[in-house]
Parts: C-alpha cells; sequence; structure tokens
C-alpha cells in the first residue's frame, strides 16, 4: 500500500457539488462535461490542504469567501458544506472529516474528525463538536 493515497472523497454542498462519493485508485482519471464539477472537486482537496496549512478564513477568502463555495440550490444557500477524505496509510487507514458552517458574519469549523485504524486491529478516534473534543483510543491488538 502506498502511504497517504487518497482513497475515497465525500463532498457535500461544495460549490457546484451539491454530493458525491467518490473511490478512488492509484490512476484515477475525471472526465465529465463542461461545468459538471470536475475542477470543484479538485478544488475541494486543495481546500482541505489549506484550511490545515494556514487559516480557515484564509482559505475561504482565497475562494471568494464562504458564500461563494457554497452549492446553491434554487437560489437558497445551504449554512453548511462538508470535506470527508479516507487515506490509505502504510500502517493502516485513517478518515479525515470537517464541516464548516456559518457563524455570524464568519464561518467556522462546526466539527471534526479523524479516525485512524491500524492493521494491527487497534485504532484512534479523535473529534471535536462545536469546539468540545473527544478522544477514543484501542490501540491493543484484537484477537
Amino acid at each position: 500500500m502506498n502511504s497517504g493515497l487518497i482513497k475515497r472523497v465525500v463532498l457535500r454542498n461544495y460549490r457546484s457539488i451539491a454530493h458525491c462519493d467518490v473511490e478512488l485508485s492509484p490512476l484515477t482519471v475525471i472526465v465529465g462535461r463542461n461545468a459538471a464539477g470536475k475542477s470543484n472537486f479538485v478544488d475541494a482537496l486543495r481546500f482541505a490542504k489549506d484550511a490545515l496549512r494556514n487559516r480557515l478564513a484564509d482559505a475561504l477568502q482565497m475562494r471568494g469567501g464562504f458564500g461563494d463555495i457554497l452549492w446553491k440550490e434554487s437560489g437558497e444557500l445551504p449554512q453548511r458544506f462538508s470535506i470527508e477524505i479516507e487515506l490509505g496509510l502504510d500502517v493502516g487507514a485513517a478518515v479525515y472529516a470537517f464541516v464548516v458552517e456559518a457563524s455570524d458574519q464568519s464561518a467556522r469549523i462546526s466539527s471534526e474528525r479523524c479516525d485512524v485504524s491500524f492493521g494491527s486491529g487497534g485504532w484512534v478516534k479523535l473529534s471535536s463538536d462545536n469546539g468540545r473534543p473527544t478522544v477514543l483510543t484501542d490501540l491493543s491488538p484484537h484477537a
């Protein structure tokens, strides 16, 4: 297995994408008609990287702000979008997911989770809901 290989991406309300759940392989080709969401799919991965490396506000501003990122349904804006990324790791697998929602005149990460499972059967789950962190671990091998 290749360390850090993206295996799956789930998006909700991100730009032109209401919902998608895409499993990826080491070579994945994304094809579709113009304005189908190919570039927005790739941008969601960039957004996750930018939000992790910089501040959320900076990642939003680089894309025109929170309102410009939200999928528009019948002219009404949803109040949140989410990104979930599943990685294959040399020692197991990991899922990182977060939800960004409107908060007064800005946006904030309302929930976030990172689940890591190890080939030995152990796991670690980290999550935050409205700023309240939770950590669950079971690192012992299962019989």
